[in-house]
């Protein structure tokens, strides 16, 4: 390592522990919502009769 000049002592860049912020808790409140409305989409209105792949698309479909 001395060939390369490296100094451990030197200012270097650090890895800084992960912090659970506002930002994270918009996206996993996003994530949450949209795999329940896939979860009800498939199980529950799938056998109520209520098409929201209709409601959505119309006749794009």
């Amino acid at each position: 390592m001395d060939a390369r000049c490296y100094n451990a002592t030197e200012k270097r860049t650090k890895m800084k522990k992960a912090k659970f912020g506002l930002g994270d808790a918009i996206a996993l409140l996003f994530i949450l919502s949209f795999a329940t409305v896939v979860l009800l989409d498939r199980y529950y209105f799938g056998t109520v009769g209520i098409n929201i792949d209709y409601m959505i698309f119309g006749d794009l479909l």
